[in-house]
Order: structure tokens, then sequence, then C-alpha cells
């Protein structure tokens, strides 16, 4: 139900938005292809921002660099007062979500939330401060979208008109125009990783973009398997 992302009802009650976390977790989740893709573009300096819904925040664990991104929705990785927005440690708040327990901002005695936005709350602030850069675009990827959601469904409209724009998809979306030759939008119609794959193919990277992938998963897998010990040492 909506009401477990509503910011009124959470600041009432916030044990059925605690709940529900209970069963949920992103920890076993891996980036994709696709997020890959963004940090392999990155690693090459050609990306000036990326903008995403997601809430997950699997581009900074495929090794985007965080200035680029913008987080419209926010992240659940991080947590913090939703009133001061001052930060509270994620893990802290986990463990009092497990434990049936609160955590109540210092200052304004309000619930601590993971940093993602709920329903009555505005978008990030740094999404309206970010989203002049797309002007200066010569290139934008529009991947795995149905451009329903505004805000963040207006950003190709905001593009330069002599910007390419090429949505990966699987079904049309937005206001793109792909019969006119006139216009530089680009339809390439599919899985977004498969169509990730080829595009990296036909340029000539795939050997490279393979030892990225495997590279950054193998340091993943450590990472997490670290992570499972140390738990381990401190139950024992």
């Amino acid at each position: 139900p909506e009401d477990l992302f509503e910011i009124n009802s959470f600041l009432e009650n916030p044990h059925p938005f605690y709940d529900f976390c209970k069963s949920f977790s992103i920890d076993h989740c891996l980036p994709t292809k696709c997020h890959f893709f963004q940090a392999f573009l990155c690693k090459k300096g050609m990306v000036n921002r990326i903008y995403t819904q997601n809430v997950d925040a699997l581009e900074l664990k495929a090794g985007v660099p965080e200035d680029k991104m913008v987080f419209a929705h926010g992240i659940i990785t991080e947590a913090a007062c939703p009133k001061c927005k001052k930060d509270y440690d994620i893990e802290e708040l986990r463990r009092l979500v497990m434990a049936d327990q609160v955590m109540l901002c210092d200052k304004c005695k309000v619930y601590i939330k993971p940093k993602c936005v709920f329903y009555g709350e505005s978008l990030s602030f740094k999404f309206y401060m970010q989203f002049v850069s797309i002007k200066w675009a010569d290139l934008a990827f529009i991947v795995g979208t149905s451009l329903n959601v505004y805000p963040f469904a207006s950003l190709p409209k905001s593009l330069p008109d002599s910007a390419w724009k090429v949505l990966i998809n699987k079904e049309e979306a937005g206001d793109f125009d792909f019969d006119n030759e006139m216009k530089k939008h680009l339809f390439l119609e599919g899985n977004c990783d498969d169509i990730i794959q080829k595009l990296v193919d036909d340029v000539g990277w795939t050997d490279e973009f393979k030892q990225f992938c495997d590279e950054k998963l193998e340091a993943l897998k450590k990472a997490d398997e670290e992570k499972k010990k140390q738990k381990e040492e401190q139950k024992a």
C-alpha cells in the first residue's frame, strides 16, 4: 500500500514501514551489465552526469563515481532525519528495526528513515541543481524506463536538439519522434543488458568491457565475504 511510503503516515507511525524493511534487503543484489556500462564509460571520461529514479544505488556498487550520480528519488543505502536532513548510520537503523525498535533524530525527535523519497516529499535538491547540466549533452542514453513519472520524465525534453537521444527499452516511451529523419532520435528495442552488450561489441570494447565487469564482480564478492565474516565474528 502507498501509505507505507507516505511521509506523514511514516512520521505518525513508522512501524508498518519498518516491518516491511525487515523482509526487504538489497545486500545480495549485484549490478547488471547496464550498471557496469555506466561505470565503464565514466572510467573512459565520457560521462557528464547520470540521472536515475532507482533507489538501490547499484550504480555506486558498479563503480560509478558518486559525483557523477543524481539519485532523483534518493537512496536506501543511507539514512537521515526527514526534517533536518542530519545523516544517521544506516546499519544502526537496520539493527534497531530488526529488534523492533526505532531511531529518533536527536535534534528533531522524529523517526529516522532511509534517504529514499517518500510520497509527499520533494525530489532531491541535487536533482534540481544539476538539471541544467543536461543542456550541454551531445548524447544521452535513456535506459529501461516508462518515462511516466514527472518531473523526472521531463529530462529528455530538456536535452538540446543537437544531442542524440537513444532510447534503450523493451517498448517505446516518452515523446520521441523515431520516424522523423530530421530528429536525432534512436530507438534500440530489446532487453537492456543485451543491447548494451551489442553496443560494446560494435564499438570494439568486448574484451575490455568483460575484464572490467569481471574485476568489479570479483571485488564485490570479496567485499561481501569480508562483511559476512565480520558479522559472524561479532556474533561469536
